[in-house]
């Protein structure tokens, strides 16, 4: 089979699948804005539910953790025979609870049922352990609310990301049709104009003709990835429908980059290991590498077999053979935590240094193809007063619409890239995204 007729024989399967996908889209349109954009998938994106609920989960571990009781532990032992003898069934609760990094507090209340008396037999213990040396205390570094924060600022992303696919394809399509509109009537006023087709014209109109073809097929796999990421069973044919503000960022790079300092989860992390390794280092020196413990105890039994008393008792321990190791491991733990900050700061300030190169870049093309845009309109209404007066014809006034079309095209492509990019760097400082787009695009 010849490689032409081969790929006409493609061109038509995937026209096929576009027209099919296009006929389980809808015959009509749905208009959606970034803002409903955004409502649907905060209230049908399966992830994302998953990803609020992990939290939720999480953040109710830690208040358990935090609460009055660390650890609870029930057991119970109903049936046992050792040797052909029926033993005692037994339950036991064990309970911990740390008062501070220092203090702890366990107890632990049995009950044994006697089976040759018949009687409940209950036995209890409590104990406080205090550590007077050797402890440093634990440091935490990340919050629920970091973590809610940065899910909800990654869908905004992801929600922006695949909307805007979908927008920049969709107008790119519209304008492409109209190029080709155009060429079409260039070869038609050719034609009738020289008598014959004009080749290249017409090998023009085939290349734009096979790359719509390939802009439609983009523009069902945009249309179907947002409809997925808005948690929608089957796609929906949306018409993305945008309002670009005038925006410009607004945030000095200083504040920029203090905020970046103080959002970036990993930089926090890196904080929260630097102040361990200076505490455990710093309760090292203090405490000469002893741990010293105070621990006080009571025993209670009912039975008058049983004993029942109290105790208190001071412990320490040293190693001997390690101390000097120890305080080394413990000072080059405390380097390499700064060095890591300094490093993981030094990442986070070249991020955003990145983006802002990137804003600055934008921003200069913007200034660039207002005035070309401005150029354009200004020759567009020349060309048409031309056209009345009979001095060139009506495929200049169209070439010059769509000259104007492609800047104006073109200025909304990098608008929207703009955006993204400050959406981006907000994102790294910490910033609530929900809330600035609103302000951005409509």
């Amino acid at each position: 089979m010849k490689p032409r007729v081969e790929y006409v024989i493609l061109v038509a399967i995937l026209m096929v699948y576009v027209l099919q996908s296009g006929a389980a889209l809808g015959s009509s349109m749905v208009p959606l804005s970034i803002g409903d954009a955004l409502s649907q998938a905060v209230q049908s994106n399966k992830r994302y539910a998953l990803d609020l609920r992990s939290i939720e989960i999480r953040r109710a571990e830690v208040q358990a953790r935090a609460g009055a009781v660390q650890d609870l532990t029930i057991t119970t032992r109903p049936l046992q025979i050792n040797d052909g003898k029926l033993q005692n069934p037994f339950g036991m609760a064990e309970v911990r609870l740390p008062l501070s990094d220092e203090l702890t507090v366990s107890g632990s209340l049995t009950l044994t049922l006697d089976l040759d008396d018949q009687i409940l037999d209950p036995e209890g213990r409590l104990s406080l352990d205090y550590t007077l040396l050797g402890s440093a205390k634990k440091i935490e570094s990340i919050s629920e609310v970091d973590d809610f924060l940065r899910r909800e600022n990654d869908l905004v992303l992801e929600v922006f990301a695949a909307f805007r696919q979908l927008y920049e394809t969709d107008r790119k399509l519209h304008l492409e049709q109209a190029r080709l509109d155009y060429l079409k009537d260039a070869l038609a006023a050719s034609e009738i104009k020289t008598g014959r087709e004009d080749l290249t014209l017409r090998r023009q109109v085939g290349t734009l003709q096979r790359e719509i073809e390939t802009l439609m097929i983009q523009r069902n796999q945009a249309n179907r990835n947002l409809s997925y990421i808005l948690g929608r069973e089957q796609p929906v044919d949306y018409e993305p429908q945008v309002d670009i503000l005038s925006y410009r960022c607004t945030i000095e790079a200083d504040e920029l980059f203090r905020l970046a300092f103080a959002a970036d989860p990993e930089l926090k992390k890196a904080h929260a290991a630097l102040h361990q390794a200076e505490a455990e280092l710093h309760e090292e020196k203090r405490s000469k590498g002893w741990d010293v413990k105070l621990s006080g105890g009571l025993e209670w039994r009912t039975r008058p077999d049983g004993s029942s008393g109290w105790s208190i008792g001071l412990i320490a321990s040293r190693e001997l053979t390690s101390g000097e190791a120890r305080l080394a491991r413990l000072e080059l733990a405390v380097e390499q935590a700064e060095l890591a900050l300094a490093e993981r700061r030094r990442a986070v300030q070249e991020q955003v240094l990145q983006y802002l190169q990137v804003v600055i870049a934008l921003d200069g093309r913007l200034l660039t193809l207002t005035e070309q845009i401005e150029e354009a309109a200004a020759a567009l209404e020349l060309a048409s007063k031309k056209l009345t007066a009979g001095l060139v014809s009506a495929l200049d006034v169209e070439k010059a619409e769509l000259d104007l079309r492609g800047f104006e095209s073109e200025r909304e492509q990098v608008q929207l890239e703009y955006i993204g990019t400050v959406l981006a760097v907000y994102d790294l400082c910490g910033i609530r995204l929900m809330d600035e787009i609103a302000s951005i695009i409509r």
